[in-house]
């Protein structure tokens, strides 16, 4: 993550990337709805990271969004989806 911050800042596009250290952290920072787009290894890197957004995925913010762009065998998408479906992610 710091590379990308330096090449940022060289590229002179550094105000459009922040560095964040916790779930919690990250998801204050962010407005209604909520929009994650992650491409992580298959496996349960993917469960790990849905695990942790999942208590800030409220139900009064309906609309958050995740957009798992792994690649990921279609079984273990459809499960973390019906896991967030009640949340009305």
């Amino acid at each position: 993550m710091n590379q990308l911050l330096e090449t940022a800042k060289k590229d002179g596009v550094q105000d459009r990337l922040e560095k964040h250290g916790s779930y919690d952290d990250l998801c204050k920072s962010l407005g209604s709805p909520k929009v994650f787009v992650f491409s992580l290894p298959h496996g349960t890197v993917g469960d790990s990271v849905v695990e942790g957004l999942h208590p800030y995925l409220r139900l009064q913010d309906k609309g958050d969004i995740i957009i798992d762009a792994s690649n990921e065998n279609w079984q273990n998408t459809e499960r973390r989806q019906g896991k967030l479906a009640p949340q009305y992610v």
